[in-house]
C-alpha cells in the first residue's frame, strides 16, 4: 500500500513512524515544505509545551453552576499518558537518543483571583480523587503559593486573595525536537522516504479512487500517487482541502489569527527556581489562546519564560506560506438579500 502524508510535522512523522512499526511493509513518503522536519507549526516557540496533559488548563473543566466536567481533562490526560508511552517505547529502542531535548519535568499551576477560588476549589476536589490527578494539591495561601511560582508572586499584595493548585509531575514538551528524531528514525531505519522543499499544490481523488497529489520540488513540477492520503499540513491544510474536490471542504475554513509570546531567556539557577507552566483565568467570553500563561520552556539545552499569549493577525496560513495561499483558501459568496 501507498500512503501519502503532506506535512513534516509532530502529526505527520508520528503517523509515519507508528505506522512503520506496526505494518513495517508500507510504501510511505512525506512530502514537506520546509527544509527540515518541525520546523513549522511543531517548532518548539510555536506552542507551550505543555502536551496538553488537562493539568492547568480550565477551559478543559467546564462548570455549570455547581456541576463540573471531568470528561474532556480525562480524557486528554490518558491520551497524552499513550502519547508518553510510545515516546519510551522509542527511547527505549535507540531511536530518539537524548530524552531532556525533547522531554523534562515541570510543575503545572492554576492560578486564579477571588471571582474563580470557588470554582478551582470544586475543581481540585473532583479532579483530585481521580487516580490521574491524585497528587494535585491545592492551597489559598501566599507564601504556599509563591513557593510553587516565585516569579508569578512576586510583586503581589499579599492582601489579594487567590488560589491555585499544582502537580509536580507536569512536563515540558519540545515538539519540534522530538519531530525531527522521530523523521531522522522515520527516514533511516523504517524506510520512509521524506522529500524535503516540497510544495504541494493540489490534492484530490481519482475516479480509481487513488489521490493524484500535485506539488512543486525546488521549482520543478512532480506528481505523486497514493493509496491513502494523510494531510498534517497545519493552516496549509485549507487551500488544500478546497481543492481536494471532497463534498463536505466547503464547512471548513481557517483565520489566521494567533497568539505571540514574550520570550526571556534565564540562567540555570532561575530555571531551578521556577520551573513551573502557570495558567491563569481568561476574561469571560474570551477564546482559549487569550489564556494567560507564564511558561518554563527548554530549548536546546538552554532555559526560557513565555509570557502572553497575545493576539496576533497575519494574512499568512503557515510559516514560509504566502498571502495568496491564504486567499486560495477563501471561498467566496454572495449573501442573498433579505
Amino acid at each position: 500500500m501507498k500512503i501519502v502524508i503532506i506535512g513534516a510535522g509532530i502529526m505527520g512523522t508520528t503517523f509515519a513512524t507508528l505506522a512503520k512499526e506496526l505494518a513495517p511493509d508500507l510504501d510511505i513518503t512525506i512530502l514537506e515544505r520546509l527544509d527540515a522536519a518541525g520546523a513549522g507549526n511543531s517548532w518548539a516557540f510555536n506552542n507551550a509545551g505543555t502536551g496538553h496533559e488537562a493539568n492547568c488548563e480550565l477551559n478543559y473543566t467546564p462548570v455549570d453552576g455547581e456541576v463540573i466536567s471531568l470528561e474532556k481533562a480525562l480524557k486528554i490526560h490518558a491520551q497524552f499518558n499513550v502519547a508518553k508511552q510510545f515516546w519510551a517505547y522509542l527511547v527505549e529502542k535507540g531511536a530518539v537518543k537524548q530524552p531532556k531535548t525533547f522531554i523534562n519535568q515541570t510543575k503545572h499551576c492554576t492560578l486564579v483571583s477571588e471571582s474563580s477560588i470557588e470554582e478551582l476549589k470544586l475543581r481540585f476536589e473532583e479532579m483530585s480523587v481521580h487516580h490521574f490527578f491524585e497528587h494535585m494539591r491545592y492551597s489559598e495561601d501566599f507564601d504556599e503559593i509563591k513557593s510553587w511560582i516565585p516569579f508569578t508572586m512576586d510583586g503581589r499584595p499579599r492582601h489579594e486573595k487567590m488560589a491555585a493548585t499544582v502537580i509536580e509531575t507536569g512536563t515540558d514538551v519540545n515538539f519540534g525536537s522530538l519531530t525531527e528524531q522521530m523523521a531522522a528514525h522515520a527516514e533511516h531505519s523504517l524506510g520512509v522516504k521524506i522529500e524535503y522543499g516540497t510544495h504541494v499544490k493540489r490534492a484530490y481523488r481519482s475516479p480509481t479512487g487513488r489521490w493524484i497529489i500535485s506539488a512543486d520540488t525546488k521549482g520543478d513540477p512532480v506528481e505523486y500517487k497514493a493509496d491513502v492520503l494523510f494531510v498534517g499540513a497545519g493552516g496549509g491544510a485549507f487551500p488544500l482541502l478546497k481543492k481536494s474536490h471532497l463534498p463536505f471542504r466547503s464547512r471548513y475554513t481557517g483565520f489566521p489569527v494567533g497568539g505571540r509570546f514574550l520570550q526571556a531567556p534565564i540562567s540555570e539557577e532561575q530555571a531551578q527556581l521556577y520551573k513551573a507552566k502557570t495558567y491563569g483565568r481568561a476574561k469571560v467570553g474570551a477564546p482559549p489562546m487569550s489564556v494567560p500563561h507564564l511558561d518554563l520552556r527548554a530549548v536546546e539545552g538552554k532555559h526560557y519564560l513565555l509570557f502572553g499569549p497575545f493576539a496576533s493577525f497575519k494574512p499568512l496560513l503557515e510559516k514560509g506560506r504566502g498571502f495568496f495561499d491564504y486567499l486560495g483558501s477563501i471561498r467566496y459568496m454572495i449573501s442573498p438579500a433579505y
